[in-house]
């Protein structure tokens, strides 16, 4: 069994590792334990594998990650503990994982991420974090990231985003922001995402959409708008989106819809309301 290139025990009721069982898998490169019973990880339960390209551990019962639990795994490409109970990111936990392009974190207890938690992560490609409860984002902590193209941070406590927060990150094309405490649409941010398709801000607190607030999103075909507490659109609000398909604007406090005054194209899907032209 010392050649094993792949592990795969998903959907049993395992609930200790054996690390010594695991660090005699010297060409390891798969592992699949999701859906356990696993609560703890020592720090050691990779030593001595240096070959590893995914590790899944969703959807088990572990509350904290060891800050060397990845260390010398730079073919590692994916890693996804969510449905999980992790409080914390350890600040180095993804250091030196040059060739990572995957990581999800959902559902889990998550309330802060370190500073500089994604530093060195230049092949990043999609990340993940929904259902935490991060109330705040470190300023430019996606600086470096700048293959990303699939962001989701549904169902945090998010209350505002700055301009730069997203400022490197040109090639993303999906954005997810559905469920947290925003207040107004991130105009600053959305101007220079100009390959974004998809784009969510549905369950938030929005009150308007400003003229022109998309009008860089010359590519975006879905737009998701659905139970903020919308009252104003103003004129030519959804100017400039000639790629958009469907618009979900239902659930909010919206009086009369106009598609000539905001802008918005005949040809755009409209979800949740009477509109008129």
């Amino acid at each position: 069994m010392k050649t094993l290139k792949r592990l795969g025990l998903t959907y049993n009721k395992i609930a200790d590792i054996s690390n010594s069982l695991i660090n005699e898998q010297k060409q390891l490169e798969v592992f699949a334990l999701g859906g356990n019973q696993i609560s703890v990880i020592s720090a050691d339960l990779f030593d001595g594998i240096n070959s590893l390209t995914e590790v899944y551990l969703w959807e088990n019962k572990i509350s904290s990650l060891p800050e060397n639990l990845l260390s010398d795994q730079s073919n590692l490409k994916i890693f996804q503990v969510n449905r999980n109970s992790i409080e914390a990111i350890p600040e180095n936990l993804f250091k030196g994982l040059i060739s990572l392009i995957k990581i999800d974190l959902g559902e889990n207890l998550i309330n802060k991420i370190p500073n500089d938690a994604f530093l060195g992560l230049d092949n990043l490609e999609s990340f993940g974090a929904c259902d935490n409860k991060i109330p705040t984002l470190p300023t430019n902590i996606f600086r470096n990231l700048t293959k990303l193209n699939f962001l989701s941070l549904c169902n945090n406590q998010i209350t505002s985003l700055s301009a730069e927060d997203l400022e490197t990150n040109l090639l993303l094309k999906e954005l997810y922001l559905t469920g947290n405490k925003l207040k107004e649409v991130p105009v600053s941010i959305l101007r220079k995402l100009t390959n974004l398709e998809s784009l969510t801000l549905r369950g938030n607190l929005i009150e308007k959409i400003p003229m022109n607030a998309f009008y860089k999103l010359k590519n975006l075909k879905l737009l998701g708008l659905r139970n903020n507490v919308i009252s104003t659109i103003e004129d030519d609000a959804f100017f400039g989106l000639n790629s958009l398909t469907a618009l979900d604007i239902g659930g909010n406090k919206i009086q009369t819809f106009s598609r000539g005054a905001t802008g918005l194209d005949a040809k755009v899907v409209v979800d949740g309301m009477t509109v008129t032209n």
